[in-house]
């Protein structure tokens, strides 16, 4: 059966590169590119009353249309075949990439969009479908966006809640032919008073190495299972921030996958903060994988912005 591929488009030349990036991940699988493009007003204020979106006007809906008729053009050659479809949807883009994403397997999307100001911040839509949709999301920047099918996939570990991007960059080694690289990071922890004479960094850091790389073995004891023999899985335990380490490798990995949250994140509210800031600084496309199988609702406000 034929899987589904959405990337969700704004005329921004970051959305361009996602496109770019996932018709080439839906020509690898073999699944349909489904071309995704929000029209949406902003909220205006109701006189005496609260908030409301007024409908899109005509030409709105014209741009859009045009704007999927050029991005169809752009991914669709005669050598290289691929079937794709586009949708207009009436909604602003996070619930409505959302709402994509519960019969999709898997949702690509641009760092940041025509509404971002500057390059300091990520785009609260990448952000937020990235934290919530119901399959995995690639986030794609502009300036990082070539397609690789060498190089390794690295995932970062961070105990159960790791399982399922493990899963999911298991699978893409798979499909690439290539290596899977599971990066498990630790910190030293803080000293406030060394005791003279004692080497309490040597000790501290003994633990902490040894500690890490229990989670490690525990870890890919856990899911070994799911490593199919022509898969090769190395793995590295790193004394470094979690964020800084992933975005090194990211240098020369086909793809980097991360869960959705790690330690001490409140579930089904945001990205946790590795994620996050490794969505800012890394030198590829980054995969954020989610344990859990279903979107959440979005909520009133976020229906009624772009």
């Amino acid at each position: 059966m034929m899987g589904q591929i959405v990337v969700g488009i704004d005329g921004s030349r970051d959305s361009e590169a996602a496109l770019f990036w996932a018709a080439k991940e839906a020509r690898l699988r073999g699944d349909r590119l489904v071309i995704l493009y929000a029209v949406h007003t902003p909220v205006t204020a109701v006189p005496f009353g609260g908030a409301s979106v007024l409908p899109p006007t005509a030409e709105l809906k014209t741009y859009g249309e045009n704007l999927l008729e050029v991005a169809t053009s752009l991914v669709t050659t005669e050598d290289a075949p691929l079937e794709v479809a586009t949708e207009l949807v009436v909604q602003p883009p996070v619930p409505a990439l959302l709402a994509a994403s519960r019969t999709a397997d898997l949702v690509v999307v641009g760092s940041r969009g025509l509404g971002a100001v500057g390059a300091a911040f990520l785009g609260s839509v990448s952000t937020r479908v990235a934290s919530r949709a119901a399959c995995p999301t690639i986030v794609i920047r502009p300036d990082a966006a070539e397609y690789r099918t060498t190089g390794p996939i690295v995932v970062g570990i961070d105990g159960p809640q790791s399982d399922a991007a493990f899963r999911f960059a298991v699978e893409e080694a798979q499909r690439r032919g290539t290596t899977v690289d599971a990066v498990h990071t630790y910190w030293l922890p803080v000293v406030a008073m060394p005791i003279e004479g004692t080497n309490i960094t040597g000790t501290s850091e003994t633990y902490a190495r040894r500690t890490a790389e229990e989670h490690m073995d525990e870890f890919m004891a856990r899911n070994q299972h799911v490593v199919p023999a022509q898969v090769k899985v190395t793995t590295q335990v790193l004394l470094n921030d979690s964020a800084d380490a992933l975005s090194q490798l990211s240098e020369t990995a086909a793809l980097v996958v991360v869960g959705s949250r790690g330690r001490g994140a409140f579930r089904g509210m945001l990205l946790g903060s590795v994620s996050q800031r490794l969505l800012h600084r890394a030198n590829g496309p980054v995969a954020v994988v989610h344990n859990g199988d279903a979107a959440d609702e979005p909520t009133d406000a976020e229906r009624a912005q772009p």
